[in-house]
């Protein structure tokens, strides 16, 4: 079985030629300079450089190559974007081909294409012995995204190593990885997805978890299995578009490649909520209401109220939305987290409709973490009502307690 990348060779078609070579004394550098015009630079520049930016998505193992299925069947991507599945199971890689999907089967020599097992060491040997290839994929982009569900062998395993191969190119690097839900993937899944997320951290510059059993229990188990599968890849889904969509689409007050990389760098741990606020009421205390609605019911519940608090937030207002909007939105996320120390960084734009769109990107981790020279003040995760100890102790009588579950996922990053 051979590599399916002719897609990604095709979008990067496109390069930035280099104008000059500092070292070439050849008579074409000893031109006088350039004279000087009034004139605005040629418009093709504009061209060339608006779409100079690269992001690869890449689902590792069984759950992430089902998601780089989704993505492609559900969503369209600008030629920047390219994804690729990289996987140790020929028939999980076959059943989700499509003509746009890229595709490497890891460590085929000693595997033959029979999977993991299950076993994260299995998946994190495989990359590694494929890592000249990996880091051939994940060359020349802006960030790489990682995509892949903990608790089994490939994903668990492989991903982190993706990661390390990213970030040692000095690539921006996110993780958006789902949980096992404990009743339906058993004990040892959510054991080993555990271990895996400390693999996680140590290569991601900033990480989305998506809980499956909060999403199995928000929908009161009237969901059939396939269902609950989907609603997990609708949610990474959202999530990777967004990230995406902030780079691909000029807006009015405009966040840039620059600003999501430093915001990345600077945010390990990421929660993401969209919020739909109707054309109805735009009253503050209208506004202030949907928002801390959707919040208490998404997975910061309890966890908002920190010394500091950052978040990426790009809206799409309705045209005949208030000016005032904005500020009503910043005020109620300050409002509700119940700190005056709140970091925003926002982008807006202007869309047909009668709805309001806003995404959030939320992190209140609390952590001296050193990005380059400068030290980055994180936010740490804490639930007022309950001490370490308390936590603790939650967490080995409570696995089959959703409270219990998601006590713990916010809590990976205690060290």
């Amino acid at each position: 079985m051979e590599d399916f990348d002719n897609q990604d060779n095709r979008q990067n078609t496109k390069q930035i030629n280099t104008f000059s070579n500092a070292n070439d004394n050849s008579a074409e550098q000893q031109q006088p300079p350039m004279e000087t015009t009034e004139e605005s630079d040629d418009l093709s520049i504009l061209d060339l450089y608006e779409d100079s930016w690269k992001i690869k998505i890449i689902g590792v193992g069984g759950a992430g190559t089902n998601i780089t299925h989704h993505l492609l069947k559900h969503h369209e991507w600008p030629d920047n974007v390219t994804i690729w599945a990289l996987n140790t199971d020929a028939k999980s890689i076959k059943k989700n081909l499509t003509t746009k999907l890229n595709w490497h089967l890891l460590d085929r020599e000693k595997l033959r294409g029979n999977g993991s097992g299950g076993d994260s060491s299995i998946g994190a040997t495989a990359a590694k012995r494929d890592e000249a290839r990996i880091k051939t994929i994940v060359n020349e982009c802006d960030i790489v995204i990682v995509v892949a569900g903990l608790g089994k062998g490939t994903g668990s395993g492989g991903g982190p190593e993706v990661l390390r191969m990213a970030k040692e190119k000095g690539i921006t690097t996110v993780a958006v990885v789902t949980f096992p839900a404990v009743n339906i993937e058993g004990e040892a899944a959510y054991e080993n997805a555990l271990k895996s997320y400390e693999n996680y951290k140590k290569y991601a510059d900033s990480i989305c978890v998506v809980d499956n059993e909060k999403l199995i229990g928000g929908a009161k188990h009237t969901l059939t299995l396939e269902e609950e599968f989907t609603k997990s890849n609708e949610e990474v889904g959202e999530i990777v578009k967004d990230i995406v969509d902030i780079v691909a689409t000029g807006s009015q007050v405009n966040i840039d490649l620059a600003d999501l990389k430093n915001f990345l760098k600077s945010n390990k741990l990421l929660n993401h909520i969209t919020i739909k606020i109707p054309n109805e009421d735009y009253s503050a205390d209208h506004v202030t209401e949907i928002i801390d609605i959707r919040i208490k019911t998404a997975s910061l519940k309890n966890n908002f109220s920190t010394k500091h608090v950052n978040i990426l937030l790009n809206a799409r207002f309705s045209a005949n939305s208030p000016a005032s909007i904005i500020n009503d939105v910043k005020n109620a996320l300050t409002e509700i987290s119940q700190t005056d120390h709140v970091n925003i960084l926002w982008g807006k734009d202007t869309i047909d409709g009668e709805m309001n769109i806003i995404s959030l990107f939320i992190s209140n981790e609390e952590k001296n973490v050193e990005i380059g020279s400068q030290p980055i003040n994180y936010v740490e995760y804490s639930d007022k009502d309950t001490t370490d100890n308390e936590s603790s102790s939650k967490r080995k009588s409570s696995r089959h307690n959703t409270k219990g579950i998601k006590k713990t996922i916010l809590d990976f990053n205690e060290d």
